[in-house]
């Protein structure tokens, strides 16, 4: 091989080190990539599964590191060409752990958010766990399902069909951000992430309300739901207000208090 060959050769490869792969949107085992999950504008590509992709970010992140270097976009914002904390959190998920690649990730190096209601996803890995019990449990309970991921973040759309009404569909987001698209949704969406606070168990509940029971809803039956979740923090409010005009009313002469406050009170009160 002539030196020219081989110095191309190596610029070659440096440019294709100097990048990584984009991990957002590929299946997990699977070759192709989406553009828009859940939508019908989605498009597919064929790319390496993400459990490939993402071995190969861990094998030239080094590399990259050492490049360095900066680059700007349209808007003229300025961002280094390797982002640290981006590449190890595409290490820990898809090399680390998440049932994606090698070995496992630390015992709660990786935590999902747990409420009161159930459980909101915080990373990568959550919602891409709690996106597989969703899909086995609409499976196992005989629906036509539907699962996508979104190539620009760790979103999960998983849509529910009826056999038996094609044209009624209805599809839970699983995600740690803000829905950005909700009119692009597969027939009707509920959102599970930290900006509604819905909840997963809330979400199959949901489902069931809607027609999609599974083994799912019947073990998280007890979960309340948003509204009834509310309704109760609102009743523990009312509750400690009330507790307060009684001792309140406790600290006041005998001879002048009147009679011990009620909810009547409460609300009189409360409206002034």
């Amino acid at each position: 091989m002539a030196e020219s060959d081989r110095i191309a050769n190596a610029l070659r490869y440096q440019q294709q080190m100097s990048k990584a792969l984009p991990m957002e949107g590929r299946a997990t085992f699977l070759p192709f990539q989406d553009t828009m999950p859940g939508s019908v504008m989605n498009q597919r590509s064929f790319a390496l599964p993400g459990i490939v992709a993402g071995a190969v970010n861990a094998f030239t992140a080094p590399g990259r590191a050492m490049q360095g270097g900066y680059e700007a976009d349209e808007a003229g914002n300025i961002t280094p060409t390797f982002n640290a904390p981006e590449e190890a959190m595409n290490f820990a998920t898809n090399v680390m752990g998440g049932g994606m690649a090698i070995g496992k990730a630390p015992a709660g190096s990786l935590g999902m958010n747990v409420t009161s209601k159930g459980r909101i996803p915080e990373t990568g890995v959550d919602t891409r766990k709690l996106a597989d019990m969703l899909e086995r449990a609409g499976v196992k309970g005989g629906y036509e399902i539907a699962r996508e991921g979104s190539a620009v973040s760790p979103s999960q759309y998983i849509t529910f069909r009826n056999p038996a009404d094609e044209l009624a569909t209805r599809q839970v987001r699983i995600s740690n951000h803000a829905d950005k698209y909700p009119e692009l949704a597969s027939g009707v969406r509920t959102s599970v992430d930290p900006a509604t606070e819905v909840s997963f168990e809330q979400a199959v509940n949901w489902l069931a309300k809607e027609g999609y029971p599974t083994t799912l809803s019947k073990k998280y039956k007890n979960i309340p739901s948003w509204e009834q979740h509310y309704s109760q923090q609102q009743a523990a409010r009312d509750a400690n207000k009330l507790q307060g005009l009684i001792d309140a009313w406790r600290n006041e002469p005998k001879a002048t208090r009147g009679p011990i406050p009620t909810e009547y009170d409460l609300l009189v009160k409360g409206n002034k």
